[in-house]
C-alpha cells in the first residue's frame, strides 16, 4: 500500500469526470489501511471533477487489488537485470481526449527486454486472483490482444498472481496469451470466453524475484 496506489484510484474515479461518494468511500478506506493522510488529496479531486450523466469505471475493491498487484509486475521486471518497462497503459488511461474503453485496449505494460546485443519488446497483461482456477479472460478481451499482437508484432505474455494477496502473491505464473488461445491452459466456455485452468501452468511457474522473472521470459522468448 502506498500513495501512488492512492494516486492511481483518484485519477481512475474522475477519469470520466465524476468523483462519487462510494468511490470517495473505497479510496477513504485504502488510505485508512495505508495510513495515508488523503482528505486534502480527496478536497483536490473534489475540485477537478465535473458532474456528468455516466461513469465509464468505478474504484472498487478488485481495482485496487489490481493495481497493488501491477505495481508488484512493475517492481520485478525493473529490478531485473536488462528489463525496462517502456509504457504502463494505466498512465495513459487518464487522458480526457478519449473514452476510458478505447484507453484500455492494450495490456498493462510494455516491456524491453535485452539480452546481451539482442533487443525484444513485448507486452504484459497483469493479473491477480485470490483463488486457483479463477482467471477468466473474456472473449472480446482475447480477441483484442490477439490483434494487439497482429498489429504490433510483439508477443502478449500474462504475469498471474494467484493466492495470497496482490503486494504478496502465494503463486506466480508467466504465459504466453497464445497458451490460452489455443486452448493448452484453458477451456472455452460455451459465450466464448476462456477459464484458465491452474493445474495446467505449472511449466509457467516462477518465484516471484527479479531473476526468476527474468528467467521465466528468457526460456519463453529464446528457447
Amino acid at each position: 500500500m502506498d500513495y501512488n496506489t492512492l494516486k492511481w484510484l483518484g485519477q481512475v474515479a474522475i477519469a470520466d469526470g465524476l468523483l462519487s461518494e462510494e468511490e470517495e468511500a473505497v479510496i477513504r478506506e485504502y488510505a485508512d489501511q495505508a495510513h495515508i493522510e488523503c482528505e486534502d488529496y480527496l478536497a483536490e479531486l473534489r475540485r477537478l471533477s465535473a458532474l456528468v450523466e455516466t461513469k465509464a469505471v468505478k474504484v472498487s475493491a478488485n481495482l485496487i487489488k489490481g493495481i497493488e498487484f501491477e505495481n508488484v509486475a512493475i517492481d520485478l521486471l525493473c529490478a531485473a537485470e536488462g528489463l525496462t518497462v517502456g509504457s504502463r497503459s494505466a498512465d495513459n488511461k487518464m487522458g480526457m481526449s478519449q473514452s476510458l474503453d478505447e484507453r484500455s485496449l492494450m495490456p498493462d505494460l510494455e516491456v524491453v527486454h535485452r539480452k546481451g546485443r539482442v533487443k525484444v519488446n513485448y507486452w504484459i497483461e497483469c493479473k491477480y486472483r485470490s483463488v486457483a482456477n479463477n482467471l477468466v479472460i473474456r472473449k472480446a478481451q482475447a480477441e483484442r490482444y490477439r490483434e494487439v499482437e497482429r498489429n504490433t508484432g510483439l508477443p502478449v505474455f500474462v504475469m498471474l498472481g494467484e493466492a495470497g494477496i496482490p503486494t504478496d502473491p502465494y503463486r506466480l505464473y508467466i504465459f504466453p496469451l497464445d497458451e490460452v488461445l489455443n486452448g493448452n491452459v484453458a477451456m472455452v466456455t460455451p459465450a466464448g470466453s476462456y477459464i484458465v485452468k491452474s493445474d495446467s501452468l505449472e511449466p509457467y511457474w516462477c518465484q516471484a524475484t527479479p531473476e526468476c522473472v527474468k528467467e521465466k521470459l528468457e526460456q519463453l522468448l529464446f528457447e
